[in-house]
Formats: structure tokens, sequence, C-alpha cells
């Protein structure tokens, strides 16, 4: 109690001009007063001394008491996190608040990390939600002067607007790497020009929920507040992955391996690799792969060369792609090494979805039929066993069309 005491009058002392000036501003009568209930939280791996906490939590009152006149501020007791926004919006309500404004903290007093987030229940749409990292150089001091100025302006902005039900005309800038397509700014697509700016007429205040996509970069998303002193959206864009390894196997039998290269990052690649029958994991019972053991082997080895592009954005949990590519036969039996006689060489397609929450290893099945080139498709239907299943299998007079080979593999991106 002494704590707080102390920590509150040394900064109503710290923000004495502030508080003077907001109350010499004329207040008048038909301006309508907007209940904010405060939600100030600490993140779990916050490190915070107790005097620390109440010097952010105080200082946070006092510039929001002073931030606009047509704002009241109701304080949350409770700085547990956890809070959904659905719950901030009932307990608002039965408070008497008609908005809230979340803060979370995060870090420690050197560097604090802040969420921000606030949700008006009369318009029932999101004022703002951003995040942000502050140095903490001159404790206090911070405090009293700019530390909490984009919390204060973005609501001083929003709810000054919609105390009085209006919004006024802006404009919005993106900045992003040259030829970024941006949507949610309006009803159209935005695309960055040769030097990486878009802008695009909006009414202020206002919260975009945006994605910017550029091929060979990961998708931006995120919501941003904008007001007339803040309306620049600064889009961090990370390259999409540029090297790819992955272990299979082909039909749950045999592994193989293959390594890519993407010509466009996480986008179009070219890849290369071998699928091995010198032996493989026997799961069923063909009767003719082997001696009836786990193990078989068969000494053919297949070199695969193709290119391939995904189907869809890089930040997909589940994505698609596609490829075509040749493959050439090698066989090793008896003494003998080289081209397998019958069928050395034809061309392999793949249709294949992956899947993961992790951008760089990733499951996949992949469909990659093989069409061999034979002038003799019967020598080709004598090499197997009497008894091995032919239903993936169509023979034609120029070559042998195999339409259900399968791969189940792992993908590393980098």
């Amino acid at each position: 109690m002494v704590a707080r005491a102390w920590a509150a009058a040394f900064l109503l002392l710290l923000l004495a001009p502030v508080l003077r000036l907001s109350a010499e501003e004329p207040i008048t009568p038909e301006e309508r007063t907007r209940r904010l209930l405060l939600f100030f939280e600490l993140e779990p791996e916050a490190n915070f001394g107790q005097e620390e906490q109440l010097l952010l939590y105080e200082s946070l009152l006092v510039r929001l008491g002073s931030a606009s006149r047509k704002v009241a501020v109701k304080e949350y007791p409770s700085r547990a996190p956890g809070v959904s926004d659905a719950q901030r919006s009932t307990l608002a309500r039965s408070l008497g608040a008609d908005s809230w404004l979340r803060v979370s903290l995060a870090g420690n007093w050197l560097s604090v990390d802040l969420g921000v987030s606030s949700y008006d229940l009369i318009g029932q749409a999101t004022a703002f939600a951003f995040e942000m990292s502050k140095p903490m150089r001159r404790g206090a001091v911070d405090l009293e002067r700019d530390f909490w100025d984009e919390v204060t302006a973005a609501v001083e902005d929003y709810y000054a607007q919609a105390a009085a039900n209006r919004t006024v005309p802006g404009e919005v800038v993106f900045q992003a790497r040259p030829g970024t397509r941006i949507l949610g700014a309006g009803p159209g697509m935005l695309r960055t020009d040769s030097t990486g700016f878009a802008r695009a007429d909006v009414q202020v205040p206002v919260t975009l929920s945006v994605r910017a996509t550029r091929a060979g970069f990961f998708p931006v998303e995120g919501k941003y507040f904008l007001s007339r002193a803040q309306n620049t959206v600064q889009l961090e864009q990370d390259r999409g992955a540029r090297f790819a390894f992955e272990v299979y196997l082909n039909n749950l039998i045999f592994p193989g391996f293959e390594f890519s290269y993407f010509l466009i990052p996480g986008l179009l690649f070219a890849r290369t690799g071998f699928t091995t029958n010198a032996i493989g994991l026997l799961f069923t019972d063909t009767g003719s792969e082997g001696e009836g053991g786990l193990l078989v082997s068969q000494g053919l080895y297949q070199m695969d060369l193709g290119l391939g592009i995904y189907l869809n954005d890089e930040d997909r949990d589940l994505r698609a792609y596609a490829g075509l590519g040749a493959f050439a036969r090698l066989l090793t039996a008896l003494g003998y090494f080289g081209l397998e006689p019958i069928a050395p060489w034809g061309l392999q397609a793949a249709l294949g979805i992956e899947y993961s929450r992790n951008p760089h290893w990733r499951f996949y099945l992949e469909l990659a039929p093989l069409l061999h080139f034979t002038n003799r498709p019967d020598l080709m239907f004598a090499s197997f066993a009497p008894d091995y299943s032919l239903a993936g299998y169509a023979f034609l007079p120029w070559g042998v069309f195999e339409f259900l080979n399968l791969r189940l593999g792992l993908r590393w991106q980098i």
C-alpha cells in the first residue's frame, strides 16, 4: 500500500503539467463520454518488480485520463492474462463500460514488450490492435514523457471520433517490397510500386485487416489501426524457402531421397534425387517381392530430375504442388551395371499435398505416376512375377503407364 501511494505521488508530480493542460480544455455539453474498461495484464514471462509494476500501471492510468476529455477510464482489478476477448466484452458490459482496452506487458524494466488492443461495444468492432517493444532508458522519466504515446494517441484518435459518431477522410500508406499485392485496404487490390509504396483513401480512424503477398516471400497478415497521425503501415516480409531436402518411401516399400532448389523462393523449384530398390521394407505379403521376409531387394535404382510449382501460399498449413520431370533406371545384377535394358527412361509427373504447422518441416503425400517408354512392353510385363498384382499398370503399344505410384515422406525446407 505504501509502495502504491509512493508511486502514485511520484507520477502525479511528474505528470502535473500534462494534467494541468488537460484540465484547461473546455468541455461542451453535447459531447458524450465513452467509458473504457482497462485490462492491465502481465504475461507469465514478464520480469517486473512490484514497484515497477505500479509505476507502469499508474503512469498508464494517468496518461489515459488526460488523453481525451471524451474518455473515462474504469479499472479492472485483476492483472492475470488469459481472458478472452468475449470475456472482456462481457465484463465491460457488467461494469457499465461501453468499450475496453487491453494492455499486456512482457519483457523487463529495460525493454518492455507491449500488446495493445481495444474493442468498441457500441460499434461492435475492433478499435485498434498492435504490438510493439519500448526501451526504458531513463526509468520513470520515460513514463512521464513518451512511453505511452502510441497507446494514448490510439485511444484519443479512435474514441474522440467515436464519441462524436464521425470519421474523417484520410490516407493509408503501405511500405513493402516492390510488386507486393495488398488486400483489405479497400474494395480492390493494391500493388506497391517500384519504390515499395502503395496508397489508398480511407475513412479514419479505422482498423484494417490486411493480407500482403509477393512471390518469393512469406505472406503477411495483420490488423492495423490507422488515424490521421498514424497512417503508415510497414510490412515486414521474410524470404521464402530456398532449399529443401526430403526422404520418403515409394509405395511404402523402397526409400528415396530428393534435393530441391527454389528458383523462386517458396514457389517454383527444381529437384533431383533417386529411389533405390536395393533394399526395402515389405509391409504386405505380395508373394513375389522376396522370400516372405520383412526386407526386399531388387538391384534397381531410379534417378529423376524435374520442375515443380506450389499452388497456394507458403503460410498455409495445407499446401498443394505439381511437377513434371524425367527419370532414368539403372540396373545392377549378375555383374551388370548400366541402364535398365527394357525400359531405361521415361516421364514422371507429381501431384502432392503437404501438411504442417511448422514452416520448415512438412509431411507430404505425393502421387508420382511414371510413364515408361519401351519398344517391348511385353518384356516388361514378363519381368513381373506371375502372382504380382498389376492393378496400377496400363500396358500400351509404346510404353507402360504406372499410374498408382505413391510417395509418403518428410520434407525439410530452409
